[in-house]
């Protein structure tokens, strides 16, 4: 395991980025999912440096699961822009450690703020533990304080379906399950381009449940629950099994 000796435990981790013209989309927009890769890129970042990363995890037979996100966009990052990306860890209950990322521009504009609750599971005996007494100056940040949590989100009343597929290879990532920032893009693309074309996520709640693999075929579903909020269920046909629930508000795109 290796650990950087200049790190301090409970310090904001900051990396800038610049966006790349494959991580826009076609109004030369940052992509929802490539935001959350990077945002998911920082956190794994930020937990090498303390020791607690994957490879630190596997040493322990441990490895940290995502629960839950919560995430709003400001403003979307454009093409060659350079972003600041900033995490730190929040606190922890008995199961669920708690963390932030957020994303500023040059000018340090707010433009994406996520939070974010991960379990650690006993990679031997395949179920979740407390979180190790050795991780808690890690995840609790004494200069930061958490005031919401990523909420528990109800079952889809009456859902619709709205896409069906199987799992691709390229949908899997290191521990050959589908990615998580893939369910999100999934959402999109079971969307009318007329309505992504006048349209965009806002803010996003998710809940992740169950792994997906190769070969599982995918079904989606959605239910209204409010104007511009809608509800998103992503299944395993072939298992049965839930594997993702999201909430999504959507608001119209600002031409500017």
């Amino acid at each position: 395991m290796t650990v950087d000796p200049d790190f301090e435990i409970t310090t904001v981790h900051s990396t800038t980025h610049m966006v790349h013209s494959y991580e826009v989309n076609w109004r030369s927009h940052m992509t929802m999912p490539t935001m959350m890769s990077l945002c998911q890129e920082i956190a794994f970042q930020h937990s090498e440096m303390a020791g607690f990363g994957w490879q630190g995890m596997i040493e322990k037979q441990l490895f940290w699961v995502l629960s839950r996100m919560k995430m709003e966009i400001h403003r979307y990052p454009v093409w060659n822009e350079t972003i600041k990306i900033s995490t730190w860890g929040v606190g922890a209950d008995n199961l669920q450690g708690y963390r932030y990322v957020q994303i500023h521009s040059a000018d340090n504009q707010l433009l994406l703020r996520t939070l974010t609750s991960s379990l650690v599971v006993d990679l031997k005996q395949r179920k979740i533990i407390r979180i190790p007494r050795e991780f808690l100056n890690f995840v609790n940040n004494p200069d930061a304080k958490i005031t919401e949590k990523p909420a528990k989100l109800p079952k889809l009343e009456s859902p619709e379906k709205i896409a069906s597929f199987p799992v691709k290879p390229s949908d899997l990532d290191i521990n050959q399950h589908v990615n998580n920032t893939l369910y999100v893009r999934w959402v999109l693309d079971a969307q009318p381009f007329d309505f992504l074309n006048k349209n965009e996520i806002a803010t996003a709640e998710i809940n992740f449940a169950q792994e997906l693999g190769p070969g599982e075929n995918i079904i989606i579903q959605t239910a209204p629950v409010a104007e511009n909020i809608a509800m998103y269920s992503i299944l395993s046909e072939t298992t049965g099994r839930e594997a993702c629930r999201l909430q999504i508000s959507w608001r119209p795109i600002i031409n500017t």
